[in-house]
């Protein structure tokens, strides 16, 4: 939340989350906002991730300050994974962490989102005439059979095709980097 001073601190309870209700009612209050905490994962990655997706979606605006001891606090968390997630950011773009100035926001511009789509299109485009180039018979006769799963299941109304065509997707999703035969990793190499 926006305090009209510049800096991020979390929302104050409402009525939607824990403690929050209408003063002198006995009404039950029910927590209907999403969780922020997944199971598993390190405070660290869990910390990186609600603030990534604040931050690309808007939820927290460029030039917002962030007050770390409000994010510990948001988070239940110590200093040290909840740094360790800014610097994580701040290394992906999305946060500035200046010594003994804070933490800003510098989030995305709408040129810096359709450069990323430019440049993705261009990476993926190349990697299908790799792979359309380097394809075999075998693979080949394998995509068109899932494109009849798909086009067949196109046609259920019902819906009963659905699970099974996820299931075949599960098992072999060829990427068009393996089918290209890139390698994969550096120990492909």
């Amino acid at each position: 939340m926006d305090t009209g001073d510049g800096r991020w601190r979390p929302k104050a309870a409402t009525k939607e989350e824990p403690g929050g209700g209408r003063a002198g009612s006995a009404e039950p209050t029910r927590n209907t906002a999403k969780p922020t905490r997944k199971i598993g994962g390190t405070v660290r990655d869990r910390a990186a991730e609600e603030l990534r997706n604040r931050i690309l979606t808007g939820a927290l605006a460029p030039g917002t300050r962030l007050d770390l001891d409000a994010v510990c606090a948001e988070f239940g968390a110590s200093r040290t994974p909840i740094r360790e997630a800014l610097l994580e950011l701040s290394y992906e773009g999305l946060v500035e962490v200046a010594p003994r100035s804070g933490i800003t926001v510098i989030g995305l511009i709408p040129r810096d989102v359709l450069d990323n789509f430019t440049i993705l299109g261009i990476l993926a485009g190349k990697a299908a005439e790799w792979a359309a180039a380097r394809i075999t018979a075998e693979q080949l006769d394998e995509i068109r059979s899932l494109a009849d799963e798909v086009t067949a299941a196109a046609g259920d109304t019902a819906g009963r095709s659905h699970q099974s065509l996820v299931a075949a997707f599960g098992r072999h999703r060829p990427s068009p980097v393996s089918m290209a035969g890139l390698p994969v990793s550096t120990t492909d190499m």
